[in-house]
C-alpha cells in the first residue's frame, strides 16, 4: 500500500461514522456528543472510534496501521496470541479547579474469537479492576421504577444500571451507580457506560468516594463521602475482515479526578500498565470459543 493509498484510507475511516452504532445506542451518541457530564455546566465528548463500520479489509488495516505506526508491525500486533502486543495511551485532558484533573485512557488490541462470546460483565473494568470484596448490585425492576426509570432489553439492545463499590489503587473507594447500554450489529459491538448523575445523593445508590486510609492489613478507615460525578466510557469491538476470526477492540474513557484522591501523584502511569497487560490477556482467553 502507497503512502497516498493510506492516508486517504484513514481520511475516509475518520470521516465515516458508525451511523448504525450511534442510531442503536443513544448513550454510546450522547458520550460522543455532547459529552461527559464533569459538572453541571461541563462536558466533555470522549474521542471518536478509532475504527469505524463499514469500512472494507484494504480500510480497516489502514486504520490500525497508523494507529500502531512507530510502536509495531501489522503482524506481531495482529498475532493470534494472548500475549500479543497492546497500546495503551493516557494522559491529562485538563484542570477543572478545585474540582481535579480530567484523565483521559485509551487502549487498543486485537483479540480472536466470535462476537457472539462478548457478554456485558459489571464486576469487570478494563481499567479499575474490581477485587475480592467489592459490591456489585444490578438494580431491581422496582428499584428502577421508584426512581421513575425503566432498563429494556431486546437482542441487540441490553440496558442496565448497576451500582458498585470498590477501591482503586487501595488509595480511594468509588461507589456509583453505572448506567451501561450495549449494542450489538453484525460488525460490531458497543458497550457504553456512564456514571448516572440522576443518583448524585441518592439515598440507597449514591455516587461517592471516600478515602481510604490503611494503619494495617486490618485496620482501614473510610473518610467521609465526597460527591461523585465524571465517569464515562465505550468499548467496541469490531469485526475485522481480515485475518480470519480477528476483533479490533478499543477502549475510551474520560473520567474527572479530585484532587483528593492521590494527593497530586499520578498513579495511573506506574500501576495501570501491568494490570492493563493482565485484563487484555484474560480477555482474549476468555473470548475465545
Amino acid at each position: 500500500m502507497t503512502t497516498m493509498t493510506l492516508a486517504w484510507c484513514c481520511a475516509l475511516s475518520l470521516l465515516a461514522q458508525p451511523e448504525a452504532q450511534t442510531t442503536a445506542n443513544p448513550l454510546f451518541a450522547q458520550l460522543l456528543s455532547p459529552g461527559l457530564a464533569l459538572t453541571a455546566e461541563r462536558r466533555l465528548p470522549l474521542p471518536p472510534p478509532t475504527m469505524a463500520d463499514g469500512l472494507d479489509a484494504a480500510g480497516q488495516r489502514a486504520v490500525i496501521e497508523q494507529l500502531i505506526q512507530g510502536s509495531y508491525s501489522f503482524d506481531d500486533f495482529a498475532r493470534p496470541s494472548p500475549v500479543a502486543p497492546h497500546l495503551l495511551k493516557f494522559r491529562e485532558l485538563e484542570k477543572l479547579d478545585p474540582l481535579g484533573r480530567v484523565q483521559i485512557v485509551e487502549l487498543w488490541s486485537i483479540a480472536y474469537g466470535s462476537l457472539d462470546n462478548f457478554r456485558r460483565n459489571p464486576e469487570k473494568d478494563v481499567v479499575f479492576k474490581q477485587r475480592a470484596g467489592s459490591q456489585v448490585h444490578e438494580l431491581t425492576a422496582d428499584e428502577l421504577a421508584q426512581r421513575q426509570l425503566k432498563a429494556t432489553a431486546s437482542d441487540a439492545f441490553e440496558e442496565n444500571y448497576t451500582y458498585s463499590s470498590f477501591e482503586i489503587f487501595d488509595k480511594v473507594q468509588l461507589s456509583g451507580t453505572n448506567h451501561t447500554v450495549l449494542t450489538r450489529t453484525p460488525e460490531s459491538i458497543v458497550v457504553a457506560i456512564e456514571i448516572d448523575t440522576r443518583f448524585n445523593g441518592d439515598a440507597k445508590f449514591a455516587n461517592a468516594w471516600r478515602a481510604v486510609m490503611r494503619a494495617g492489613a486490618q485496620d482501614v478507615t473510610l473518610g467521609e463521602p465526597q460527591p461523585y460525578q465524571g465517569f464515562g466510557s465505550y468499548f467496541k469491538v469490531t469485526k475485522l475482515r481480515e485475518p480470519a476470526g480477528a476483533l479490533f477492540c478499543e477502549y475510551h474513557l474520560i473520567f474527572l479526578e479530585p484532587q483528593g484522591w492521590f494527593n497530586g501523584a499520578n498513579l495511573l502511569r506506574s500501576k495501570l500498565p501491568i494490570a492493563v497487560q493482565t485484563e487484555v490477556r484474560n480477555f482474549r482467553r476468555e473470548l475465545k470459543p
